[in-house]
């Protein structure tokens, strides 16, 4: 048995997957869901560590009682999740239980029943990268061997990529927007926490031994999906797969508009990132976030002629 089930809590998560947001974490839960010595609930971020109103999360976990936390309609709407989302009896019940069940700590732990004996539990919400210090302290009361996950993008492509997400889930259309509503979304709180990797990084390895954090990168996911996959599961102590057949290997999940970014919003992102991405790198060594601030610091020197 692999150290991970040696030492973990055989009720509730062994790991997390805490982001980044728009950096590959919907294909990386689809592709765990495929690997039969892993389980992750049928639902893809939970929310539960993030659940305060002080974060901006999309949570309906923000009471704990179901009584408070609907009425006709939103129960009737969560109801209908319910059989949307349910592919059998067993993903209905679950659905049952998160929707309509007194949210605590019980409560999550049993969010991770159906697993096997020899399974490794986990959950994917990328929302719990803006967790702060404090609250992932509350994380590591529920597992203190918990792995932890956390994959990077060049912030100023990731913040660019959610400003994109943002006009397709609200239907609103690109060239109606002026250049001040874009500023606004930028320097909003949810999407400047999203970004603030430096924070992060902090927050987590105050709480968890670097050995059980693993720092991924976008660009290794687009460059070499199975050698990063293989470094996950290396990573969680789980056996390798002899066939990729299964794997949504090369599938794009939420993909929406690839239109570039202006160079105006590109020098604004490379100037409010480039200190942090220094300090990053002085962190991890890595080339990506090398190249990242290098590229950065180059649009942060130019000039705006506009």
């Amino acid at each position: 048995m692999d150290n991970i089930l040696k030492t973990s809590v055989r009720s509730g998560p062994d790991f997390l997957v805490i982001g980044a947001q728009k950096s590959a974490t919907t294909w990386l839960y689809s592709c765990m869901r495929k690997h039969e010595g892993l389980y992750l609930p049928p639902k893809k971020e939970i929310h539960y560590f993030d659940r305060s109103k002080s974060y901006s999360s999309s949570s309906v976990l923000s009471e704990a009682s179901p009584l408070r936390r609907y009425n006709l309609l939103t129960a009737a709407q969560a109801l209908k999740t319910c059989f949307k989302k349910s592919s059998n009896w067993d993903d209905f019940r679950w659905y049952l239980h998160y929707f309509f069940s007194y949210c605590n700590d019980k409560w999550y732990r049993n969010l991770f029943r159906r697993r096997q004996p020899h399974q490794v539990a986990g959950e994917v919400t990328p929302g719990y990268s803006m967790l702060s210090k404090a609250d992932v302290a509350k994380v590591k009361q529920i597992n203190p061997h918990l792995k932890i996950i956390f994959i990077m993008r060049n912030p100023v492509e990731r913040d660019w990529s959610a400003y994109l997400m943002r006009l397709r889930k609200h239907q609103l259309n690109y060239d109606d927007m002026d250049d001040d509503y874009v500023y606004r979304f930028f320097e909003f709180d949810g999407c400047r926490m999203k970004g603030d990797y430096l924070s992060t990084l902090l927050h987590w390895q105050a709480h968890f031994p670097k050995e059980h954090i693993f720092i991924g990168y976008y660009e290794d996911v687009k460059q070499n999906p199975i050698n990063f996959l293989k470094s996950v599961f290396d990573f969680l102590g789980i056996r390798k797969t002899d066939s990729w057949d299964v794997f949504p290997l090369s599938k794009k999940m939420n993909a929406g508009d690839k239109r570039q970014i202006p160079e105006r919003f590109k020098r604004f992102l490379s100037e409010k990132y480039a200190n942090d991405l220094l300090k990053i790198w002085e962190l991890t060594q890595n080339d990506h976030v090398k190249n990242w601030h290098d590229e950065a610091l180059k649009w942060s020197e130019t000039v705006d002629c506009n």
